[in-house]
C-alpha cells in the first residue's frame, strides 16, 4: 500500500465526505476477503452483493455515488472509488441473475465462491466503479459495519468537513445507530409490524436507513389485546432494521414512513426490566418521562443487552455476535463473568465487553482450525464466531474475573461443540492435534 495518503485523508480518519469530490451521496463497503491491489482490476470486476431479503442500500446505492472500499484482512480503507453503472432486480433462480450479467455487464464467465453459496431466489444488486483511488487509512476506532457491511457517509457532515477530514464526533455519526421503536396495542398510527413503521418527524434523526431497531409494547390497558401479545407487561417482541425512509404524501404533519427489513419476531417476551433493573440505561433528566417517547435512540450497549437478553432466554436463535467489528477501545484488565441465572437449565452471562476485546485482540479466525466465516460466506459471515472461556464455566459457578486476553479464544460452532464434548472441556491444543492426526 501507497505509504502517502491522498489529500483531504488521514492515518486517524478516513474522508468520507460525499460532497467534497463532487458525488450525490457516499458509502463505505466492507469485504470478508482480501481486495485487488491493482486499480485495472477493481474497475474490471462486477461487484454484486445476492441477499434473500431486499437489504440496504439495494433502492439506495446509485450511478455517481462514492464508494470507500473497507478491507478485513487489513483492518483498513483500502480504495475510494465511484459508482458507474448499477442494477438492481429480484431473480427467481441463479440462472436469471446469469443472464442479467450477461445482458448488462457482457460477463459471459462466472466462477465466483460467493455465487455459488448464495441463496437461490432474492434481490441482487450489482455495480461496477471507477476513478479509484488506493488509500491506506486504518480503520477508526468508532468504525462499526451493520451485518450487510455498508455504512452511509453523511452528505451533512461532508459540506462541513475539513481539508483534514471530520472530527472523531463528526465520523461518529456514519457508524450504525440503534432506536428502540414502540407499537401500541391501538394507535392512530399506520404501522405493520414487520413491514412499515408510521412516525413523527420530530423522530427522523433516530431513524435514518441502516438503524437496528427493537420493538416494544408497554403495558397492557385493554384485556381484548391478550392474544395479541407475548406479555401484559412493557417488553421487546422482535428486531429489525430501517429501511427506505419516506414522506408520507397524506400526512400534514410531514409525518414519515420507514420501511423494516429483516424483521425478526421473538418467540418469548423480553421484559423490559430485569431485577438487575430496566435494560435501557435511561439518562437522569429522562427519569420521569422517558417511557412517553414512542421512538428512543439507544447506545449500542443497551442493543447489545436487550438482544442477548433474548437469545439467553432462547426467544430468539441468532448468534449473539451483533458487533462485526468491535471497538478498540481499552477495556478494563478484567471482567467479572459467570453470574450463574435460572433459566430450564444453569445459563451463565457472558460479558459482552469481554467477547469484544477478545475478538479485538484475535481476530475472527477460529483458534482451532482457522476457518473464518467472511472469507467462506462473503457479507453474511463477517463478524461471526464464537467465543470460548478457557476456563469451564460450567464448572466454575459463582462469578470469576476473565481476562479476555488470556482466557478467551474465538472459535468457530463446529470447533466449540467439540471443545466441549468432554466436561471440562478439552484444550484447543488437543483439538488441534485431532484434527491434525486426521489429516
Amino acid at each position: 500500500m501507497p505509504k502517502s495518503i491522498p489529500e483531504g485523508l488521514t492515518q486517524q480518519h478516513v474522508l468520507v465526505e460525499a460532497k467534497a469530490v463532487g458525488a450525490k451521496s457516499g458509502f463505505i463497503t466492507s469485504r470478508g476477503f482480501a481486495l485487488p491491489t491493482d486499480a485495472a482490476e477493481m474497475g474490471k470486476n462486477l461487484w454484486f452483493n445476492m441477499w434473500q431479503r431486499r437489504l440496504w442500500p439495494y433502492k439506495e446505492l446509485d450511478e455517481g455515488d462514492t464508494l470507500y472500499w473497507y478491507d478485513t484482512k487489513e483492518q483498513a480503507i483500502v480504495w475510494r472509488s465511484r459508482v458507474v453503472q448499477v442494477e438492481r432486480f429480484e431473480y427467481a433462480n441463479k440462472d436469471d441473475v446469469r443472464k442479467r450479467f450477461q445482458a448488462s455487464f457482457g460477463l459471459d464467465d462466472l466462477n465466483d465462491a460467493y455465487f455459488d453459496k448464495s441463496k437461490d431466489q432474492g434481490y441482487c444488486l450489482a455495480y461496477k466503479v471507477d476513478s479509484l483511488a488506493r488509500l491506506d487509512v486504518p480503520k477508526p476506532a468508532e468504525f462499526k459495519f451493520p451485518m450487510e457491511g455498508w455504512l452511509r457517509c453523511s452528505d451533512d457532515d461532508a459540506g462541513n468537513a475539513s481539508p483534514d477530514g471530520p472530527s472523531t464526533a463528526e465520523l461518529s455519526k456514519t457508524t450504525t445507530q440503534f432506536a428502540v421503536i414502540t407499537e401500541n396495542d391501538e394507535s392512530a398510527w399506520n404501522d405493520e409490524t414487520g413491514i412499515r413503521y408510521h412516525f413523527p418527524k420530530r423522530y427522523l434523526k433516530l431513524l435514518p436507513a441502516g438503524t437496528k431497531v427493537l420493538y416494544y409494547k408497554g403495558k397492557r390497558r385493554d384485556e381484548s389485546f391478550a392474544t395479541t401479545r407475548l406479555s401484559a407487561e412493557p417488553h421487546y417482541f422482535g428486531l429489525a432494521t430501517i429501511g427506505e425512509v419516506s414522506p408520507d404524501s397524506t400526512s400534514t404533519k410531514s409525518d414519515f414512513y420507514a420501511t423494516i427489513e429483516g424483521y425478526t419476531p421473538f418467540a418469548s417476551a423480553v421484559p423490559s426490566k430485569s431485577n438487575d433493573g430496566f435494560l435501557e440505561v435511561i439518562p437522569p433528566s429522562r427519569v420521569k418521562n422517558y417511557w412517553r417517547d414512542g421512538v428512543r435512540g439507544i447506545s449500542e450497549d443497551d442493543y447489545e443487552r436487550i438482544v442477548y437478553a433474548a437469545v439467553s432466554s432462547n426467544a430468539v436463535s441468532i448468534a449473539p455476535q451483533f458487533s462485526p467489528l468491535p471497538t478498540e477501545e481499552s477495556f478494563p484488565a478484567k471482567f467479572v463473568e459467570g453470574a450463574t441465572r435460572l433459566v430450564s437449565v444453569n445459563a451463565y452471562e457472558r460479558n459482552l465487553k469481554a467477547r469484544k476485546a477478545c475478538l479485538n485482540h484475535y481476530g475472527f479466525d477460529c483458534s482451532v482450525c482457522g476457518f473464518n466465516f467472511a472469507e467462506e460466506y462473503g457479507d453474511i459471515g463477517e463478524g461471526f464466531i464464537h467465543v470460548h472461556h478457557l476456563k469451564d464455566l460450567a464448572t466454575v459457578g459463582g462469578e470469576y474475573e476473565v481476562d479476555p486476553i488470556k482466557d478467551l479464544r474465538p472459535v468457530c460452532p463446529n470447533c466449540h461443540a467439540m471443545l466441549h464434548v468432554e466436561t471440562p472441556a478439552m484444550s484447543i491444543e488437543r483439538l488441534r492435534s485431532l484434527i491434525s492426526a486426521k489429516r
